[in-house]
């Protein structure tokens, strides 16, 4: 039996490819329909659902590493949380996966 390890880019991967639907991303929700096999979520509750099956320090990673990634550089001594980033009202679903994007290719290797 081999062992499969699941990384943080992993993670990152599954939940861009699951928003990449634009009909699967939504705001002021984590979960739409069934929380094991939602027909949408919002950009934290991809990342959970990418990692159901991963270690919760591998999504701890990712969700650190899009914390930051939105947070740098900050206008404002105020630390944004993720689920606030994807809520905001200008947040455009291109700026979502544009961000994983970039986590994407800085993860890689991890």
């Amino acid at each position: 039996m081999t062992s499969t390890t699941v990384t943080e880019r992993d993670l990152l991967i599954r939940a861009r490819e699951f928003l990449s639907d634009e009909s699967r991303w939504v705001k002021g929700e984590w979960y739409m329909g069934d929380v094991s096999a939602p027909s949408a979520c919002c950009l934290v509750g991809a990342l959970e659902r990418a990692a159901m099956s991963a270690p919760r320090d591998v999504f701890l990673e990712a969700e650190a590493r899009l914390e930051e990634l939105v947070n740098t550089p900050s206008e404002s001594d105020d630390w944004i949380e993720l689920f606030e980033w994807n809520d905001d009202p200008k947040r455009t679903h291109a700026e979502v996966l544009a961000l994983l994007d970039r986590a994407i290719g800085e993860s890689y290797g991890t």
